[in-house]
C-alpha cells in the first residue's frame, strides 16, 4: 500500500512539475490592495498612538516648567499681630498698655481700637450660650497650603485678624472664628490655563452624494437618463476617540482618530442596448448596438475612511453646568475600503465599487457643529450637537468621468473627561 502511494505521488510530481498557475491581470490590483491593507492599518494605529502620547507629554511638560504651582510656602510668623504684646496686668484689676493707656478688667467682651485708648473701648454683652475657645498659640506652624492662607485676610466684625491684639483673640467666640473658613467669592476662584481632556465621539448621520460631469469624453451620453432617480440618501457615521487641550475653560484644540463612513442607497432597475466604442485617444467615438442587458440591484454603496480631525472650538458657559459649544476644522482622511454596486459611467454596466481603482486614497474635508453641553461634578462633559461633514473635492481622481462629492448630516454625541486641569 505504501509503495503504491509513493508511486502515485511520484507520477503527480512529474506531471505537474512544469505547471504554472496564471492569474488574470484584472486581479493583480485587488491582490496588491489586500496585501497593503494590513500595512496601512498598522501605520494609522501607530500614528494615533504617537498623537496621544505627544499630546500628554506636551501637557505634562507645560505644567512642570510654566511656573504654575498649586502650593506656596511662607515663613512661619512669630505672632498674628506682627508685634510683641507689652500688656501688663495690675493688682487692682487694671491693665496697663505699652502706650500708657489703662483699661479696667471686665468679664464682658471688649474690643480695643488701634490706638488702645480707653475712650474707644466698645463693650459687648456676654453670650454665655456660646462656648469659648482656649488661648491662641502664637507660635503658629508653617503653612504650606494656599487654601489655608485664604482665611487670614478675612475680616472679623470689621477687624482684620492680623491687627487684633492677643487679648481680643482670646475672647473671640467659636462661631465667629468658624466664619473665617467661609469660601471665597466665586469671582476669586482661579482657573488653570490649560486642561487635558480625553473623549469618545459617536455621530450617526445621513449620507448624500452629489454627482457631476468631470470628463465628458468618457461619459456615456445615456448615463444620467438611465440611472435617473436610482440614488437616495443613505446612513453614515463619524465615530472615534479624541484628545483635547482646553485653554481657560473656553477655547480648545481637538484631534484624535475617527472612523468615517459616507453611504448612499442605490435602487437600480434598467437595461442597456448599446455599448460605447473608445478610441486610442481614450474618447467615446461611437455606440455599438447589442442585445438588451437588464440590471437590477437594491442596496447601498459606501466609502470608509480613517480620519484625523484638526478642530478648533469654544465653550460658552450659561452657568456652572450648562453651556453652548461650537467647533469647526479640517479632516484628513485615508481610504480604508469601499463596498456595494455602482453603474460604470462609461458602459453603464454594474461593477463592484471595491474594484474601482479610480477612488482617491487621500481626501481633505471640513466639519462644523454647534450644540449644548452639560458638565458634571466629576469633570465629565456631555455634548449633543448637530454636525455637518463634507469633502472638499471628488471621491474619484481627475481622469474619472464623474465627480462625486459626499456629505454627512448628523447628530454628534460626545463624552469628554477632564483628565487634568480645570478649576482649582
Amino acid at each position: 500500500m505504501d509503495r503504491e502511494r509513493l508511486n502515485i505521488d511520484k507520477i503527480l510530481q512529474e506531471k505537474f512539475k512544469d505547471f504554472k498557475g496564471e492569474i488574470p491581470l484584472s486581479d493583480w490590483g485587488l491582490i496588491e490592495q489586500k496585501l497593503q491593507k494590513r500595512k496601512r492599518r498598522l501605520i494609522l494605529w501607530w500614528a494615533s498612538v504617537l498623537l496621544f502620547v505627544g499630546a500628554a507629554v506636551s501637557f505634562i511638560a507645560y505644567e512642570k516648567y510654566s511656573g504654575i504651582t498649586e502650593n506656596s510656602v511662607i515663613n512661619k510668623p512669630t505672632s498674628i499681630s506682627g508685634e510683641t504684646s507689652t500688656t501688663k496686668p495690675s493688682v487692682d484689676g487694671l491693665i496697663e498698655h505699652s502706650d500708657g493707656s489703662v483699661e479696667k478688667k471686665d468679664n464682658s467682651r471688649t474690643q480695643i481700637s488701634d490706638n488702645h485708648s480707653t475712650k474707644n473701648v466698645v463693650k459687648y454683652p456676654e453670650r454665655s450660650h456660646t462656648k469659648k475657645i482656649p488661648a491662641v498659640d502664637h507660635n503658629l506652624p508653617e503653612v504650606t497650603s494656599s487654601k489655608q492662607l485664604e482665611m487670614f485676610p478675612i475680616s472679623l466684625k470689621g477687624k482684620s485678624v492680623k491687627n487684633m491684639s492677643p487679648e481680643i483673640l482670646n475672647e473671640v467666640y467659636l462661631s465667629d472664628l468658624l466664619a473665617l473658613n467661609k469660601p471665597q467669592p466665586k469671582s476669586e476662584i482661579k482657573s488653570r490655563k490649560l486642561a487635558l481632556e480625553l473623549g469618545l465621539n459617536i455621530a450617526p448621520a445621513i449620507g448624500i452624494e452629489n454627482l457631476d460631469i468631470n470628463n465628458s469624453k468618457l461619459l456615456n451620453k445615456y448615463y444620467f437618463s438611465t440611472i435617473d432617480g436610482a440614488s437616495s440618501a443613505g446612513n453614515g457615521f463619524n465615530n472615534g476617540l479624541n484628545v483635547q487641550i482646553t485653554y481657560t475653560d473656553k477655547f480648545y484644540f481637538r484631534s484624535g482618530i475617527y472612523a468615517q463612513n459616507y453611504s448612499v442607497s442605490r435602487n437600480y432597475d434598467y437595461y442597456i442596448d448599446s455599448v460605447p466604442r473608445v478610441n486610442t485617444y481614450n474618447e467615446i467615438d461611437d455606440y455599438i448596438p447589442i442585445d438588451r442587458e437588464f440590471y437590477l440591484y437594491k442596496g447601498k454603496t459606501s466609502i470608509k475612511y480613517i480620519s484625523i480631525p484638526l478642530l478648533l472650538g469654544n465653550r460658552t458657559y450659561f452657568n456652572s453646568k450648562w453651556g453652548l459649544e461650537s467647533k469647526l476644522g479640517l479632516n484628513v482622511s485615508r481610504l480604508l475600503s469601499s463596498s456595494g454596486m455602482f453603474a460604470n459611467p462609461t458602459d453603464i454596466r454594474l461593477e463592484d465599487l471595491n474594484r474601482n481603482r479610480n477612488i482617491k486614497k487621500w481626501n481633505l474635508g471640513a466639519s462644523v457643529s454647534t450644540g449644548i453641553f452639560y458638565k458634571t461634578k466629576n469633570n465629565i462633559i456631555f455634548t449633543a450637537e448637530p454636525n455637518f461633514n463634507m469633502m472638499f473635492g471628488s471621491a474619484y481622481d481627475s481622469k474619472y468621468p464623474l465627480s462625486s462629492k459626499n456629505y454627512n448630516y448628523g447628530i454628534n454625541i460626545n463624552v469628554n473627561y477632564i483628565l487634568k486641569g480645570g478649576k482649582l
